[in-house]
């Protein structure tokens, strides 16, 4: 009799395992993962989601086969909001919301410091990449922009005339 054990695969990272434990064979046991060679540790690691067969062959070369399945824990999805900044002033906003994945969620602009708080405030305009990870350590990238708020104005009275060499005061308002 044969069983096993198994830890899923979180993220994509090859994190899956089987761990099998034999009994009411004759010792010591062999163990063989789908069609690879025999070892004698019962421990398979570095596997990805996906349906595997293990033999067991004790000592008088008798088979026991175990099918098992390794899931695939997918890591935490990430939404985005990024609120313009105005002219000459680092007051863009970049806001992210983790779905999926494993809760609590840390949030990071740069890769290094990964902190609770989900919003950034205080940006220059430019490109981001921002990230989330998740409990298990998944980490999800996206890329995003913090753009110009284009507010500019300019105010003209309706009959203005302009003549050759003349100057004219034309007022112009931004943010």
């Amino acid at each position: 009799v044969a069983t096993a054990t198994v830890s899923d695969d979180t993220c994509g990272y090859a994190k899956g395992k089987i761990v099998v434990n034999a009994t009411n064979g004759t010792p010591p046991y062999q163990y063989a993962l789908g069609t690879g060679a025999f070892q004698n540790t019962p421990i398979f690691a570095g596997l990805n989601a996906g349906t595997y067969t293990v033999t067991v062959r004790d000592t008088l070369q008798t088979d026991t086969k175990i099918n098992t399945t390794i899931n695939f824990i997918p890591g935490p999805g990430l939404s985005i909001i990024a609120a313009p900044a105005s002219c000459s002033n680092n007051n863009g906003q970049i806001e992210l919301t983790a779905s999926g994945g494993e809760f609590p969620y840390f949030y990071s602009i740069d890769s290094v410091q990964f902190i609770a708080l989900n919003s950034f405030s205080g940006l220059p305009t430019g490109l981001y990449k921002v990230h989330v990870k998740d409990k298990k350590g998944c980490v999800t990238t996206r890329n995003t922009s913090i753009v110009l708020q284009n507010d500019l104005t300019v105010t003209v009275p309706d009959e203005l005339k302009v003549c050759e060499g003349a100057s004219v005061l034309i007022e112009a308002n931004s943010n």
